[in-house]
């Protein structure tokens, strides 16, 4: 009998304080949370986890020419059945559509505990999978 891998949470954000309370509200309903600060750095965790990160948070506006919307596509290239959410406190039309076209949640970046009851939504005890609340 093998043991399964609990899958984990991908936090990207690169605000250190802001990475930290999400953080926080993830662990509190016993996620696994892996973080980074930046697009690059978030796409390189995506491609290493294997299993696949059963949740991937990302922050929309970050440094680099890359955004939260491009490291959640990636993340949506490597695994569809992975749940993304697209933290932001600017809600501009194209972000929400390039966002929701992955299938992805739109959070308001000050809504740590939503991103918390979005994880504590699965069924598994292992993280959520596909779209929800």
């Amino acid at each position: 009998m093998t043991e399964q891998t609990p899958r984990r949470c991908l936090l990207v954000d690169d605000d250190d304080a802001m990475r930290m309370l999400v953080r926080l509200h993830l662990e509190g309903v016993d996620a696994d949370v892996v973080t980074a600060a930046s697009v690059p750095a978030g796409c390189e965790l995506v491609d290493a986890e294997d299993p696949s990160f059963a949740m991937v948070v990302a922050d929309h506006r970050m440094p680099g020419t890359a955004d939260g919307v491009d490291l959640l596509r990636h993340a949506r290239d490597r695994d569809p059945a992975t749940r993304l959410v697209l933290l932001s406190s600017h809600f501009a039309p194209e972000t929400v559509a390039a966002a929701e076209a992955l299938g992805a949640t739109v959070v308001d970046k000050a809504d740590a505990d939503r991103v918390a009851r979005l994880w504590a939504a699965a069924d598994d005890g292992g993280g959520p999978t596909g779209p929800g609340p």
